[in-house]
């Protein structure tokens, strides 16, 4: 097993994952919208957020770019600091309960390549970065940002948003894996 997985193994405990959680419970339910609100009271012609659309396109993002008015700094800030933390949070959750269940899912036999799967998660933390560059990209340059970047933007969403469920139906195919292997071993026990 390699040394790096062997580590966070370490770390999958239910309290850690239970702190992850509630950070994750925290983002959702107050930290986003906290930000939503406020920067609606600095200017309540803002836009939603756009990465929390399943997809866009670079028009509708310059029509959020050019709405932001004295909301831009909130939305920089939002996006390239509190939306740069929350992806680790999101993206360890997965992968420390990817980790916590393949034991269970995989035979004794099996060889230990299965482990790799849980870095799947990972690939939703860089393309959610990625797109938290180019969104903070055009907050601060517009209206002179280039047209690849709102393009780059709208890709790295609907891509974070495939990352993300890729992530989650795996998740649950190594829990029902894990609960089946569970109960035929209780049931020829």
């Amino acid at each position: 097993m390699h040394p790096l997985i062997h580590r966070l193994m370490l770390l999958t405990q239910w309290r850690i994952i239970g702190w992850l959680f509630a950070l994750l419970l925290l983002f959702n339910l107050a930290i986003f919208p906290a930000l939503v609100h406020h920067m609606q009271q600095v200017n309540p012609e803002v836009l939603p957020p756009l990465d929390i659309r399943l997809s866009w396109t670079a028009n509708e993002g310059r029509a959020w770019a050019a709405h932001l008015g004295a909301a831009r700094s909130w939305a920089l800030f939002t996006s390239w600091v509190v939306d740069m933390v929350y992806p680790v949070v999101y993206g360890l959750l997965l992968v420390f309960l990817l980790l916590r269940y393949l034991p269970w899912a995989i035979s004794q036999k099996a060889h230990t390549h299965y482990y790799y799967l849980a870095f799947v998660p990972i690939l939703a933390v860089w393309v959610d970065w990625l797109e938290n560059l180019c969104i903070g990209t055009m907050a601060w340059c517009y209206p002179d940002y280039p047209e690849w970047v709102g393009h780059a933007a709208a890709i790295f969403t609907t891509l974070k948003w495939w990352s993300v469920a890729l992530s989650l139906l795996l998740l649950m195919a190594v829990v029902a894996i894990a609960l089946w292997r569970q109960m035929r071993s209780k049931a020829s026990a």
